[in-house]
């Protein structure tokens, strides 16, 4: 378990949006989770993100830059400058029951225009422990066809045609 302290540290780059404000993070986890809280450390200078939109349980890149505007969101906070790594934002847990992933966009900063620049996200909940099988998709056939269904046997056969 993560130290207080760790989330203070400032090494390397934090992530930093292009040259607007805005900015996703999806984020996947390995299984279920119930999320209660998410707290955002910011850059300095006004570059810390001042509005928080996020989405449960949607795939990689179903929310971007074109859609994040139109899609409702799952929640949003408005956010302060924290950077301390004091303030957390309350989810409303009955939305955040059975999360496989979150989907967070920042749209804007405190500056309100430059780079978006985020040092941490903490997350703060428990594992369900109930692991999502990959989807597999499948097509049964009530009665097969022939043609749908060659081999390398077949290919100087010809097909006999259904009935």
């Amino acid at each position: 378990r993560p130290r207080r302290e760790d989330r203070l540290i400032r090494e390397g780059e934090p992530l930093r949006s292009d040259d607007d404000p805005e900015l996703i993070v999806h984020v996947p986890f390995t299984s279920d989770v119930k999320v209660r809280g998410v707290m955002v450390i910011g850059g300095g200078s006004g570059s810390a993100p001042s509005k928080l939109k996020c989405w449960v349980n949607k795939a990689p890149g179903e929310i971007d830059f074109r859609t994040a505007d139109r899609k409702t969101p799952t929640q949003q906070w408005d956010l302060a400058e924290d950077f301390a790594g004091e303030l957390e934002y309350q989810t409303d847990f009955t939305q955040f029951q059975a999360v496989s992933s979150l989907t967070l966009y920042f749209p804007t900063n405190v500056r309100g225009d430059g780079a978006t620049e985020v040092w941490f996200i903490g997350l703060r909940g428990e594992g369900t422990l109930n692991r999502r099988d990959m989807i597999v998709t499948a097509v049964y056939e009530a009665r097969a066809m022939p043609q749908d269904h060659k081999t390398p046997d077949d290919e100087n056969v010809p097909c006999m045609p259904a009935v």
